[in-house]
């Protein structure tokens, strides 16, 4: 498979995004923008990929 869609679907579960540092590194520039340095790192993440219509497309492309 894509490297890229292995990590979208990774990613796409923000449950398994364990640590702010690690977690934020691994997002695509896209979203690592998007949450920022945010303190409450999980709200962010949910926050942005509920707003991120760029992340379903890309999800769906790599299915």
């Amino acid at each position: 498979t894509d490297p890229k869609c292995d990590l979208l679907h990774d990613n796409a579960k923000p449950h398994t995004a364990r640590g702010r540092g690690d977690g934020i590194k691994k997002l695509p520039t896209r979203w690592q923008k998007c949450v920022g340095n945010a303190g409450d790192y999980m709200r962010s993440l949910h926050k942005c990929i509920r707003n991120t219509i760029f992340l379903e497309n890309s999800i769906q492309n790599c299915m």
